[in-house]
């Protein structure tokens, strides 16, 4: 399997790539909803400032891994 591959299965297993065809007036109610709950985590302050502090020539591998 190539990096892609993989990483292409590694994404389809998280639940937050999950999603579902709605209604669209319930749909919008739905993602108020979770916008207004959403809790941001340590992870996602860190991998933020991780991209954000690489330049454009820089050529690394960032990789999330771990259980909640």
């Amino acid at each position: 399997m190539v990096l892609r591959e993989v990483l292409s299965v590694l994404s389809k297993s998280s639940p937050y790539a999950v999603s579902t065809e709605r209604d669209q007036s319930i749909s919008v109610h739905l993602d108020a909803v979770k916008d207004y709950l959403y809790i941001k985590t340590d992870i996602e302050s860190d991998f933020k400032k991780a991209l954000t502090s690489l330049s454009p020539i820089d050529k690394r591998i960032i990789f999330l891994y771990g259980s909640r």
